[in-house]
């Protein structure tokens, strides 16, 4: 297998503090932080992650799409850092993704998929 589901961080400061995941996201692990790099609470990434959900897993383009939404919007917490979604997830959920993406006219979802940030 190839690792392509997350790079990890860690910091010389102290490691985020960390509490139970959003369901969604509960299946792949169990605990993230607030706020993250992208969601300020769980409110918000459970909102987040819902609207991602329905429109880029609802296309059913990648198996890996929403393993690549949590790691983004609900980063997975650890002892010693936080865990995201390494570039090449995001690139193979982007190649799979794209033309439907497009087809489809999401640019919400899209900005998901800009791999290069």
């Amino acid at each position: 297998m190839h690792n392509i589901i997350m790079f990890s961080f860690s910091s010389s400061s102290s490691p985020p503090s960390c509490e139970t995941n959003i369901a969604q996201c509960a299946k792949f692990y169990p605990s993230t932080f607030f706020p993250n790099i992208i969601t300020l609470d769980k409110t918000e990434a459970n909102y987040g992650v819902q609207q991602a959900y329905s429109l880029l897993v609802g296309l059913g383009c990648s198996e890996l799409s929403e393993l690549l939404i949590c790691l983004a919007l609900s980063p997975e917490c650890t002892s010693d850092g936080y865990r995201l979604p390494c570039v090449d997830l995001c690139e193979v959920v982007e190649a799979a993704c794209s033309d439907a993406i497009q087809g489809e006219m999401l640019s919400d979802v899209a900005c998901l998929l800009k791999c290069s940030r």
